[in-house]
């Protein structure tokens, strides 16, 4: 195949380069370091004592965010039905129950009278039409006065736009939250928050390997070519200065139960 017709690559989030992109975006990003304040931030808001509580983190993944939160908690479970990553989680957060299974697979009374849930960056390998209940059945997990916290990207962010110009596809969670809000409105509180992120570097091959990551947090039947990705992220993404920066900016829906 030539390099003009080349496509880009398609990985699945088990894969070893899934991880080698993932930790490249995380090496060139504040996105986490904005995500951990927050969390923290949220946490302080249960007013918990410390080491009381259960926590689950809904798509622990390798269980690195998991692992900084996991002390202030008597319980940890990690949903996460990828395989891959079991043996990461157990060496990072030793204590914890793991359960090998999707969100509406899970049986609703083991994880009920949850403190709190994180489920960060998950709902974009969730088909839109399943959004709304996989948000409702994580909801009914959580104990009187305990919080869901959601994360996902912001509509409006560079790496957003570039999905929908290759993919045709975007996330609203902003839309979720009102429909989740008006059909619970009795139940638990709903409130909607932001942070700014970016992804830097200097490196071509870095800013073309963070964007094809991006690309591969949807289904790709049809991916798009190399080539044009490779355009796309020198017209769009290149700095005065040389470098390359693309907003990756992080919308934190806080749904807690009255």
């Amino acid at each position: 195949m030539s390099q003009q017709t080349e496509s880009i690559s398609v990985f699945s989030s088990g894969s070893a380069k899934y991880e080698e992109a993932f930790l490249a975006f995380l090496n060139h990003t504040d996105q986490k370091i904005q995500a951990k304040s927050k969390i923290a931030e949220v946490i302080d808001r249960l007013a918990l004592p410390a080491g009381e509580g259960k926590f689950i983190d809904v798509g622990a993944a390798t269980g690195d965010v998991t692992a900084w939160f996991a002390p202030r908690f008597e319980t940890t479970i990690c949903v996460e039905p990828n395989t891959h990553f079991e043996a990461s989680i157990r060496e990072r957060c030793p204590e914890a129950e793991i359960i090998q299974k999707t969100i509406l697979a899970n049986d609703p009374h083991h994880l009920q009278g949850a403190n709190f849930i994180l489920c960060s960056h998950v709902l974009y390998y969730i088909e839109p039409p399943s959004r709304l209940a996989n948000l409702t059945a994580m909801s009914s997990w959580l104990a009187p006065g305990g919080i869901l916290l959601v994360i996902l990207q912001q509509q409006t962010t560079d790496c957003m736009n570039m999905l929908k110009h290759f993919l045709h596809m975007d996330f609203d969670l902003p839309g979720l939250a009102d429909q989740f809000a008006s059909d619970h409105a009795e139940t638990f509180d709903v409130s909607f928050e932001k942070a700014d992120s970016h992804v830097i570097t200097d490196n071509f091959g870095v800013a073309y390997q963070v964007a094809e990551f991006m690309l591969n947090l949807l289904p790709m039947d049809d991916p798009p070519p190399r080539s044009e990705l490779e355009a796309y992220v020198k017209e769009n993404f290149a700095t005065a200065e040389g470098g390359y920066s693309f907003s990756c900016s992080q919308d934190f829906l806080v749904i807690r139960r009255k």
